[in-house]
Formats: structure tokens, sequence, C-alpha cells
């Protein structure tokens, strides 16, 4: 990824960020959304903020996001994944982010481990951990990618990002980084050089609107 790529990248990051927290600025305040881009689990754009190094953003998206599980629309271990992190981003107390670990913990999804110990780690400050998360989360990643692939149905628009950067892992690599915790790099699908990008600087409507 060169100098230009990586500004660009960041911007779209961020701009996908900013209109989900227009969307859900507009859910607040009474505009009907649709429930199903309201679950939690389906926060993408919660990444995107954490993977572009907007940590205000992230906190935002994380204190606007629903925070009632959506039965029979979404994964409610899936559901608990994403209030620990945001639970993080939003600067709750130690406290609190165990209570919220331990409820995925009780989960005990299999399908998720790499995910529950990324979680442990970030609390408890585990830099080998999350390092060891990542990697899984990375495998998991590249087998999911190359089954797509062999079935010939990766989206163009994930075909050209997904395959060369894990958004979900650069985000935790960078929400380590904002919490002080040492390196995680090398990790594969997570190039040092976005993992350092600085916020890229432009105007767009999502700055204003909803606000």
């Amino acid at each position: 990824m060169g100098a230009l790529d990586v500004e660009a990248y960041s911007q779209h990051l961020q701009q996908s960020a900013r209109a989900y927290a227009f969307m859900l600025r507009h859910a607040r305040a009474g505009v009907t959304v649709d429930p199903y881009y309201l679950c939690l689990s389906r926060a993408e754009p919660f990444w995107d903020a954490l993977a572009a190094g907007d940590f205000p953003l992230a906190a935002e998206l994380a204190a606007l996001a629903p925070t009632q599980h959506h039965p029979g629309m979404e994964d409610p271990v899936l559901f608990l994944y994403f209030d620990v992190i945001m639970s993080m981003a939003r600067g709750e107390d130690t406290a609190r982010q165990q209570e919220k670990l331990r409820a995925l913990d009780a989960g005990k999804d299999p399908t998720l481990s790499f995910r529950y110990d990324a979680s442990s780690a970030l609390i408890h400050k585990n830099d080998a951990g999350l390092a060891l998360a990542l990697e899984g989360m990375g495998g998991e990643h590249a087998a999911w990618f190359a089954e797509l692939s062999a079935l010939d149905s990766i989206a163009p628009e994930d075909a050209q990002t997904q395959t060369f950067v894990f958004i979900e892992g650069l985000a935790l690599a960078r929400l380590a980084t904002h919490l002080g915790m040492g390196a995680v790099l090398p990790q594969r699908f997570i190039p040092d050089v976005a993992l350092s990008a600085p916020l890229a600087s432009f105007d767009d409507p999502w700055r204003a609107l909803g606000a």
C-alpha cells in the first residue's frame, strides 16, 4: 500500500463510519430504521472507525449503538462480542468490561474462540495473548476468503480490500495501540503501514449532517 493508497483507504473507512453514525443519530431521534441494520453485531462501520484510527468516532458509535439484542436477527454470542469491544471504546470501567467478558465466555461458541481470546487479551493488556488471537483470527479470515474464491463468490469490493487487509483484525490492533499496549505485528493481513496510517483530512456531508 503506497502513501496515496493508505490515505484513500483511511478516508473510505472514515466515510463509512460517519455514514453509520448519521444513521444511528437519526434512529435515536425517532426516524424509522430497519431493525436489521440496528443489530449490534452488524456494526461493521465500528471496525472501520477503529481501523482508521478515529477513536472519538469509534467511541461515539459505541455510545449510539443499540444495547438490546435482536432475537432472530443476529447471533447472540456475536452480539456479546461487539458489546465487549464497544465497552472498551466507550471507556467503561474494568469491572463492567469484565462482566461483559464473562457473559461472552458463558456463550461458549467455538467459532468465536479467537475473538474471546482477543477480547480477554485487550481487557487484561496481554500483548502476547492478543498477538496469538489475531494470528488465529487471520487464519480464519484467510480460510473464509479461500472458500469464497473457490466458489467464485467474492464481492468485487471485498476482492479489492478484505483479501489484502483484515479490517476487524486491524481495528483490534489499533485499539490495542490506543490502549497503550505493545506491538502485535507482524500479522498476516495487517500491514504495518495501515496500522500506523494517520487520519485522513477531508470534508464530507456526514461530518455535519445529523449532528
